[in-house]
């Protein structure tokens, strides 16, 4: 994009382009691009190859709702995939002969694919979990709710090396979720678009998290409940996914997990990405003990019989409350004597500590142990 002076030649031969190039890099003007090691660029062949069996399979599904739409057969769309044996339970008996060939075709060929993602699956997590270093950071990764197996490996595959951008905005730039400015001198600035630029797969992936992430308590979905009244879905939810590759950057830059994370949630999915690896041979020990994680906060407390229900609902509370606190001083309607009759705990939002969080959700523990707060009560 930065050598259009090539592309905008009226007279345009190899000489004269060859030329062009030379001058650019005579003083300096061509950019620096950077190329992935062998492990990012095997990690990305990996995630693209099983993208493009999803599509595949979404098009193969396609053409089923084609056959069955223009037959006029009743089904309940959601639920005709939900499952191989639904899918094999579908009543096609009023189809034409050949139709009826095609569904019965579809249907074999959706199973074989199904089976080749999962056996992509166990290859990307084989890979992952053979490289240390990599694994680490699938596991941070994993930490923020919303961000599978899969779109951990996507983004990481897209990302590289971390070091190579030097704040949040410009990883966020670099997915091109940053919104495109037209100023020209002192006159008013227009904002348009998303940029769009850089990998597309990646930023699907990060649409794809933000999707999940919006549906469980954490400051972002505030952001997106906040976003949402104003500009609808699909614009509030770009924006969370901006939030989330800005916070993806603090995340691998600074070796820290979530903040917010659900710490029951973590442990399965990294334990699934371990199981996976296990099925192709590769044997690797549970995630790291030095990675500090919420479940650290809930150790060392006398629990009852029903302690792994209590802390999963001390989560989710103490999720729902810190969101609560985030829109409440991100409108700006209370001060600081507010904040701490709305959270004796003092937990502050807009600068959040790991020790604050996790003191939080003991009192949440607490209270829901000796019964002043019922489960399923934010």
């Amino acid at each position: 994009m930065k050598t259009k002076l090539i592309a905008s030649a009226r007279v345009k031969t190899d000489k004269i382009d060859a030329r062009v190039l030379a001058e650019l890099a005579r003083v300096g003007f061509l950019p620096d691009v950077w190329l992935p090691d062998e492990t990012t660029e095997s990690l990305r062949r990996l995630v693209s190859r099983r993208t493009n069996l999803v599509r595949r399979r979404t098009a193969v599904k396609n053409d089923v709702h084609s056959i069955l739409h223009r037959n006029l057969v009743e089904y309940e769309r959601p639920k005709v995939f939900s499952s191989e044996s639904s899918f094999k339970s579908l009543d096609i008996s009023r189809l034409p002969a050949l139709e009826r060939l095609l569904v019965d075709d579809y249907r074999d060929e959706i199973a074989g694919i199904n089976s080749r993602i999962d056996n992509s699956e166990k290859i990307i997590a084989a890979f992952v979990c053979a490289d240390q270093k990599l694994l680490h950071n699938m596991d941070l990764l994993m930490t923020i709710d919303g961000i599978s197996i899969v779109s951990a490996a996507g983004i990481l595959s897209a990302v590289g090396d971390i070091s190579r951008f030097s704040s949040p905005k410009k990883l966020a730039s670099y997915f091109g979720l940053c919104p495109s400015v037209y100023q020209s001198g002192d006159l008013r600035a227009f904002h348009g678009r998303i940029t769009k630029q850089g990998r597309a797969e990646a930023r699907w992936f990060l649409a794809e998290s933000a999707e999940a992430l919006i549906r469980s308590p954490s400051p972002l979905a505030s952001l997106y409940q906040r976003v949402v009244k104003k500009k609808g879905h699909n614009v509030a939810k770009i924006a969370v996914a901006r939030k989330m590759s800005e916070l993806i950057w603090h995340v691998l830059s600074k070796q820290t997990p979530y903040l917010y994370q659900k710490h029951r949630l973590t442990q399965e999915k990294q334990a699934k990405l371990r199981h996976l690896a296990s099925l192709s041979g590769i044997k690797t020990a549970s995630a790291s003990p030095t990675v500090r994680s919420n479940d650290t906060a809930l150790k060392g407390l006398k629990l009852p019989i029903e302690g792994r229900k209590l802390k999963t609902e001390a989560s989710r509370i103490a999720a729902i409350r810190a969101s609560n606190i985030y829109n409440a001083v991100t409108s700006r309607k209370m001060d600081k004597n507010d904040l701490l009759n709305l959270d004796p705990s003092g937990f502050d939002p807009l600068k959040p500590t790991q020790h604050d969080y996790e003191r939080l959700i003991r009192d949440v523990l607490k209270d829901l142990i000796s019964g002043r707060l019922p489960q399923n009560n934010a």
